[in-house]
């Protein structure tokens, strides 16, 4: 929307015109928030399932360091990074 455009509705006292260009813009701020929001949260999920697996595999591999002899390791489990 161009802004010469919203200032002769308000010129020209047109209200409803007025309010028409209000409520698109605000819709459009609105959306691409929304938008901006959903992306961010995709990411969140994603980051917290890396963390939640890489956690899983430290504590398998902690409680089988911990409980088990050296023979019993499976030695495929054990991944050092």
């Amino acid at each position: 929307m161009r802004p010469s455009r919203f200032y002769e509705h308000v010129q020209s006292h047109n209200w409803f015109a007025v309010t028409i260009d209000f409520v698109v813009v605000v819709l459009g701020v609105y959306v691409a928030v929304w938008v901006s929001n959903q992306q961010a949260a995709s990411g969140r999920e994603e980051r917290t399932g890396n963390v939640v697996a890489a956690l899983r595999q430290d504590l398998r591999f902690s409680y089988l360091a911990g409980h088990c002899h050296a023979g019993c390791l499976p030695s495929a489990s054990i991944q050092m990074v």
